[in-house]
């Protein structure tokens, strides 16, 4: 068992993606452990959640975690491309919608409706496993 921030943790929870064993970085920077991280990636089935590029013909041949960062909480929406994570900057009033971004308006506001975890969830996880660290 591993303890992390006063919770016991089996340590296949979160490292049986690290190849040396080690804390993955999904749980380090989401709080997700390697059966949720699992659960994410099954339910983007390879693509962008929001444009639907696959995976290996995205710009750095991997999907992202998207993430809602601010308050009251910080929380998992799902795998995107680096582009549509981009376009996410804009609907949550990060960055100015632009003539490339614009188009996507209303899949992004889709997308984040039907969001992996929610605010409420968000903020039980902090409570839970401790604060999300870098976000």
């Amino acid at each position: 068992m591993i303890d992390i921030n006063g919770v016991e943790f089996s340590s296949k929870d979160q490292n049986r993606h690290h190849p040396r064993g080690a804390i993955c970085w999904h749980y380090s920077r989401f709080r997700l452990t390697c059966d949720e991280y699992d659960a994410l990636r099954a339910r983007a089935n390879g693509r962008c959640e929001i444009c639907g590029t696959p995976e290996a013909e995205t710009r750095n041949r991997r999907l992202v975690i998207d993430h809602f960062s601010g308050r009251p909480a910080c929380y998992v929406r799902g795998l995107v491309c680096d582009r549509c994570n981009s376009v996410m900057g804009c609907h949550d009033g990060n960055k100015k919608w632009g003539p490339r971004s614009s188009p996507w308006r209303g899949k992004a506001a889709e997308y984040a409706a039907n969001s992996w975890q929610t605010p409420e969830e968000g903020l039980r996880l902090q409570e839970f496993r401790g604060p999300i660290d870098r976000l």
